[in-house]
């Protein structure tokens, strides 16, 4: 497995594959535990939402719960920008 949820992965199974990697995101932009807990359980309502409610997805799963994580927390944009875009650099 390369780090990338598969795309035909049920809703439940995509989150939980990102999940830490959006806690560990969050804690670093909040610094508080709880704080992180509660973003990430908001993004997972959120985007469970919207997967509800749209029949076809017009981006991935990791991205929606990505984008859905940075609106909850638009004064850290640069912050996350700069943990997703390190965490995807590596040898090509």
């Amino acid at each position: 497995m390369n780090g990338t949820p598969d795309t035909g992965a049920a809703p439940a199974d995509t989150f939980r594959h990102l999940r830490p990697r959006l806690s560990d995101i969050a804690y670093r932009m909040l610094g508080s535990t709880a704080e992180a807990e509660e973003v990430v359980q908001d993004a997972w309502l959120r985007y469970i939402d919207g997967v509800l409610e749209s029949a076809q997805a017009y981006e991935s799963d990791g991205e929606r719960i990505l984008r859905i994580h940075v609106q909850r927390n638009p004064d850290k944009l640069a912050l996350l920008l700069a943990a997703v875009t390190q965490q995807g650099a590596g040898p090509s």
